[in-house]
């Protein structure tokens, strides 16, 4: 039999020319699995208070955020309700920071088409009785070689084609085919240069012009459509969105959407200043959301749905909050880390992102 103890649970302490005994194995397993138990319980417990008490303190820092008081990432809490783009280090299509809202959002597609057209083609192209339907491109001289008109589109997708409706001009008596093309712009960055299309000098006609391969476009961002009268010696008439003499050029784009149910949602490092082996996630949102915390190695570990209830986000919209949480056994040992969210469309066709948080312990 042992002789000596351990000082803390007695367990026992066996010397060389000691023998064994069952009952003193049986009874150090007695006392570890009451001293593990009754830890289990406790941790339990910390948990079931830790939890309200992280999403109160989430809450306050997200109030504070939304009145544009000065705040940050906190030493155990992440948290984001998207008021800028401070703490978003990506944004995926087809999720979009929607600024003026303040919130991530799945767009709808693309629309196939948008249109800036309503003069209809079939104008009669000569004499000044029909000027204020059409814009003069090139007109009085080759300064005015080109002409400018901008677009928005409103989802993810790629410009394949514009249409747009124009006549021939000139002062004298020849007949002039005219060469245009068209090229796209983002601020001073131009995108894209259509193939020439011949504008004949007939009645307004309708043209298409094409993009190799396509301009993969941004929503919301504003293009700019410049129609270039190429050599520009007679001028070109581009009929106007309105028939009066102070609207623009009348156009139609031709997109091919990107079809996107879901987009990732990428935050800023998080510091932190100890190891952590829990992260519990509460994240308000419509659709369907999956969270995640880059771990150890660099790459990202899922956290479980727990829970979701019905609620409403700070500002009163109608949401859900789903509540998430992980145990990495080894902890992880980054001095960083940071927290990645994949929003799907739910079956309305939307998906909103309201905010998050997330506690690491």
């Amino acid at each position: 039999m042992a002789n000596a103890y351990t000082p803390g649970f007695h367990l026992n302490q066996w010397a060389a020319e000691d023998s064994f005994l069952r009952e003193e194995f049986n009874n150090d397993n007695r006392i570890l699995d009451e001293t593990l138990l009754g830890l289990t319980g406790r941790t339990d417990l910390l948990e079931r208070q830790v939890k309200p008490l992280g999403l109160e303190v989430y809450n306050l820092m997200l109030q504070n955020y939304y009145e544009g008081k000065e705040t940050g990432y906190r030493q155990a809490l992440a948290f984001d309700g998207f008021q800028d783009d401070s703490f978003l280090a990506s944004v995926t299509p087809g999720a979009y920071h929607d600024a003026a809202q303040k919130q991530i959002r799945i767009l709808p597609d693309v629309p196939n088409f948008s249109t800036g057209f309503a003069a209809e083609p079939g104008y009669d192209d000569r004499g000044d009785s029909n000027r204020e339907r059409f814009v003069f491109v090139s007109w009085p001289g080759p300064q005015y070689e080109t002409e400018e008109t901008s677009f928005i589109p409103t989802g993810f997708g790629t410009l394949q084609q514009i249409k747009m409706r124009l006549a021939c001009g000139s002062y004298s008596s020849e007949n002039q085919n005219l060469q245009t093309r068209v090229e796209i712009k983002l601020g001073e960055e131009t995108l894209g240069i259509s193939d020439i299309q011949v504008v004949p000098n007939t009645a307004v006609v309708e043209l298409t012009y094409q993009f190799s391969g396509g301009i993969r476009v941004q929503p919301y961002q504003s293009y700019t459509l410049v129609l270039r009268n190429v050599g520009g010696k007679y001028y070109i008439k581009a009929t106007r969105i309105k028939a009066d003499n102070n609207s623009d050029m009348g156009y139609t784009c031709i997109y091919t959407p990107d079809s996107l149910a879901s987009g990732t949602v990428t935050s800023k490092d998080i510091t932190l200043t100890q190891d952590y082996r829990k992260a519990i996630a509460w994240v308000r949102h419509t659709g369907t959301v999956g969270i995640k915390v880059r771990d150890s190695a660099g790459g990202y570990t899922d956290l479980v749905q727990e829970s979701v209830r019905n609620t409403e986000e700070l500002n009163g919209n109608a949401c859900q909050e789903s509540t998430f949480s992980v145990l990495l056994p080894d902890g992880t040992k980054n001095t960083s880390t940071a927290v990645q969210m994949v929003l799907t469309r739910g079956s309305d066709g939307a998906g909103v992102l309201y905010d998050y948080g997330v506690a690491f312990l």
